[in-house]
């Protein structure tokens, strides 16, 4: 089950005459972007923004619920929660929010698959200096990583299987039919992982090498 996922990335790409998804900058040097409210939901945070003109005039201003990098602890109150758990509760919020508030309800046409289902967008990184989003590459092709929700997949790799917890694994399926052995990359490496598996640090230390080196990267800052 590694299916591409669609991306949110040409929305928040600027250019000639495109209208463009435009987050709010944050007044502190901590965080990139304005959260209206990163308190005390484990799964989400929500953020400020606007589709724009490629001259900057306001079309229309947007709050945007996005799902944390890591999962707060929520033991307490949601024991035993899943990845498919957390997408569930994502579709079944959508769900709720179109019934409840069509009007004020914004979804892509990528967003939603043919059963009318909402799709979770693939993992975009941001460069702070740069001041652009990309796609996570991959560091031996260039083409973008993806989430692996294979179960048997990971299994077979020695990994955290995607159904029964909460471990989010990224990689490249080219390059992982291709090598062995195989790289894979996560936030936070567990203390069982195998080595194969590559955490947050090291993946940006890998391509800063890269990209101030001979060999560059699609679509990444340099």
């Amino acid at each position: 089950m590694t299916t591409t996922s669609p991306s949110i990335l040409p929305y928040l790409q600027v250019g000639p005459g495109k209208i463009t998804l435009r987050l709010d900058p944050s007044a502190t040097s901590i965080a990139p972007f304005s959260f209206l409210d990163d308190g005390q939901d484990p799964l989400a945070r929500l953020l400020q923004g606007a589709f724009v003109t490629d001259s900057g005039a306001v079309i229309k201003e947007v709050n945007l619920l996005l799902q944390r990098d890591r999962v707060a602890c929520v033991e307490d109150t949601l024991p035993g929660l899943t990845n498919f758990e957390v997408e569930q509760y994502w579709r079944r919020s959508m769900n709720m929010r179109r019934a409840r508030a069509p009007e004020h309800t914004l979804l892509l046409g990528m967003q939603i698959d043919g059963q009318g289902e909402l799709l979770p967008f693939a993992s975009l990184f941001y460069c702070k200096n740069k001041a652009i989003f990309f796609e996570p590459p991959c560091p031996a092709c260039g083409q973008p990583l993806q989430l692996c929700r294979d179960d048997a997949q990971l299994r077979s790799v020695g990994l955290a299987p995607y159904s029964t917890g909460l471990c989010r694994y990224l990689f490249c399926p080219s390059c992982c039919q291709k090598t062995d052995p195989q790289v894979w990359y996560t936030l936070e490496r567990k203390d069982d992982d195998p080595t194969i598996v590559h955490d947050a640090r090291t993946f940006f230390r890998i391509l800063a090498g890269l990209v101030s080196g001979d060999q560059k990267v699609r679509d990444c800052p340099a």
